[in-house]
């Protein structure tokens, strides 16, 4: 991926996500939105990336039904996207 480019990461919109960069000064949040494909739910994020090397994206997902009474006992999601810029 070079600098300048864009990054977007497309997840499951049936969790509450948190998305964190390990070097967060190399990734800008362009938009943020929801949207569907073939039936599915999505949360869609755009980035522009900002700075040259490694640097992981993690997104920590807590599944919606969580917040019901009472709520169910489905894991926490997490994904470790690793990105290489130049």
């Amino acid at each position: 991926m070079s600098v300048g480019g864009e990054l977007r990461v497309v997840l499951p919109a049936n969790s509450t996500w948190n998305l964190a960069s390990n070097k967060p000064s190399a990734l800008k949040l362009k938009s943020a939105s929801s949207g569907s494909i073939g039936g599915s739910d999505l949360k869609i994020w755009m980035f522009d990336v900002l700075e040259t090397g490694r640097f992981v994206l993690r997104a920590t997902g807590d599944p919606l039904c969580r917040q019901d009474v009472p709520p169910c006992s489905l894991p926490t999601l997490e994904y470790n996207f690793t990105i290489d810029s130049h």
